[in-house]
């Protein structure tokens, strides 16, 4: 979590050394066993979870499935969870949901206070704890039933629109 006032970064506690650990292992596999074979790109920039974005002729569901495999041989406790367009890496009991309860004790902002964006199942955890859940109309059906507002339009676009209905939601309550 980043703070603006003073320039600092906090990781959810949850995110143990041991955890750091075991994703490094994670890394190194992967990238020895999916990503040099053309099978997935790994998605930079990340540094308690992974991303796998298949390469041209794999599907997420083929990707899941070998990296899966790859989990189940090496006893990973990493979870696997498929998205819209890649495959999520994410530490236990550490999930989407465990984060925005995080965010919300350590902001001091009360969970129906709060707004969020998804499209796929990592998202649900999250998006039945905040007041104003909402998605693209790319996302999946599990997450279109559980959101307060579906946008009627697809990836990008869709964030401006979600950011006009939060304000015309909050303007309509008087906030």
């Amino acid at each position: 979590m980043y703070f603006p006032q003073g320039y600092y970064f906090r990781t959810n506690p949850k995110i143990t050394e041991s955890l750091r650990q075991e994703l490094g292992r994670i890394t190194n596999l992967v990238e020895e066993r999916i990503a040099k074979l053309g099978i997935a790109k790994i998605q930079p920039g990340k540094e308690t979870s992974l991303s796998l974005y298949p390469t041209p002729g794999y599907s997420t569901s083929k990707v899941l499935k070998i990296t899966s495999q790859l989990f189940k041989e090496e006893n990973l406790s990493y979870s696997l969870v498929d998205g819209l367009s890649c495959i999520n890496i994410l530490p236990p009991r550490v999930d989407k949901g465990e984060g925005v309860r995080w965010l919300s004790r350590v902001m001091k902002i009360r969970l129906n206070d709060l707004a969020g964006i998804g499209d796929s199942d990592g998202d649900l955890p999250f998006l039945r704890l905040v007041g104003a859940g909402a998605c693209p109309r790319n996302a999946n059906d599990k997450v279109k039933k559980v959101v307060k507002y579906v946008s009627p339009y697809s990836n990008g676009k869709s964030i401006l629109d979600i950011f006009n209905w939060c304000i015309k939601r909050n303007v309509e309550a008087g906030l």
